[in-house]
């Protein structure tokens, strides 16, 4: 992508949907004194504009940062109406100089989130913790045979075409069959906006974080041939059985040439990672890999 006119020097990705930067890299600002919190959060007042965000970061909940040899990586979550907005979130990556080096957005801009419904909006009028948990559990296929059980509950906001939407958000265990599951209920209709399976649906060979961080090996380019160390094989979850790597927690839709399987259960030619709330997706040629970070999301 090319330099993009912004108040942060740097190259953008634009997202699809809302029309503002998914990721900025090859960054062109100064190093910054400070911990990574503190770097971060200037960094994400100075982007605001870009970013459509609130300069003051009030929308914004700081969750945590992560180490690498890389450097750091600041995560925060954006809030409506204090609640948490399922899958919006903002990485910020920090060299061990202070200098931020790249930022991947899932955040919903500000005029967009100024015309969403509040929880406020349902005081009085919306739906108990208790009839969420019975709508979970009968989308879940819960019986008196075979219950399920209720591992958690939040109030949180989810996005419907767009829109953060104040609802419920239930996580649903069953042992017979197994099963677990995060179920997504309109707070104000008890509606259920959406079901994600937690099952394990299968296999593939990521980097966790990285190869870098895994060989502890800063001399690794996209090049390089990867070592097998580097690799570890998991579970995958939620794919969508396209045959594609695609799903609720990762997507490999802009990566050219992308790999595809006649079955779910054979992905494990196209590895990827996921620590927390961000995935690490690579696609192998033979035996090296071109790698490069990629969103978080989460349910």
């Amino acid at each position: 992508m090319a330099a993009r006119k912004g108040t942060i020097k740097a190259k953008v990705e634009m997202d699809p949907t809302y029309k503002v930067p998914r990721r900025l890299y090859e960054i062109d600002e100064p190093a910054s004194n400070g911990d990574p919190r503190e770097v971060a959060e200037a960094f994400l007042r100075k982007a605001a504009d870009d970013l459509q965000i609130n300069p003051d970061l009030s929308g914004l909940r700081f969750d945590q940062v992560k180490e690498s040899v890389l450097g750091s990586h600041a995560l925060f979550q954006q809030q409506h109406g204090g609640r948490p907005v399922t899958g919006a979130w903002v990485r910020v990556d920090i060299d061990p100089a202070g200098k931020v080096y790249n930022v991947q957005s899932d955040l919903i801009p500000a005029s967009v989130l100024g015309k969403a419904k509040a929880p406020a909006e349902l005081a009085g009028s919306g739906i108990a913790k208790e009839e969420a948990i019975a709508k979970a559990l009968t989308a879940t296929g819960s019986t008196s045979d075979s219950p399920h059980a209720i591992h958690s509950t939040e109030q949180v906001a989810y996005p419907v075409d767009g829109q953060p939407t104040p609802a419920w958000k239930v996580v649903v265990v069953g042992d017979k069959p197994l099963g677990e599951w995060k179920v997504y209920v309109d707070a104000a209709s008890g509606a259920v906006l959406g079901v994600v399976s937690l099952l394990k649906e299968g296999r593939g060979r990521i980097f966790d974080p990285h190869p870098v961080a895994t060989l502890n090996d800063t001399t690794l380019e996209d090049t390089s041939t990867i070592l097998e160390p580097a690799y570890t094989e998991v579970e995958l979850v939620g794919l969508d059985g396209s045959g594609n790597l695609d799903g609720p927690f990762v997507s490999t839709v802009n990566t050219p040439a992308r790999i595809k399987r006649d079955t779910v259960n054979s992905c494990s030619g196209a590895p990827t990672s996921r620590s927390k709330r961000s995935w690490s997706i690579s696609i192998s040629t033979g035996s090296s890999a071109i790698f490069n970070s990629l969103g978080s999301r989460t349910c």
